[in-house]
């Protein structure tokens, strides 16, 4: 299966996340409980209607919309870097 990005926004810091899961065959996704950067929880956070169940090449573009509103370490790990520079 492929992989599906998906934006949320933090309740408390508002600032936005990135969310992994997994494309399904009825046209819908899958998304992990954790942001990329696992720090903001799928339950202390909102989807962002319009971004969601994307591919990895639309998370960019997005990411590269939203600009610094998108958590720096989400943006990382979508392009295959780990919090400490080295690559996944």
């Amino acid at each position: 299966m492929d992989l599906a990005y998906s934006f949320l926004r933090d309740n408390d810091t508002y600032s936005v996340h990135i969310s992994k899961g997994h494309f399904t065959v009825i046209e819908e996704c899958t998304s992990t409980m954790l942001s990329l950067c696992k720090e903001v929880s799928t339950e202390h956070s909102e989807w962002i209607p319009p971004y969601f169940c994307l591919t990895e090449q639309q998370a960019r573009d997005v990411g590269a919309k939203l600009g610094r509103e998108v958590c720096p370490y989400c943006i990382r790990f979508l392009y295959g870097w780990k919090k400490d520079g080295t690559v996944l």
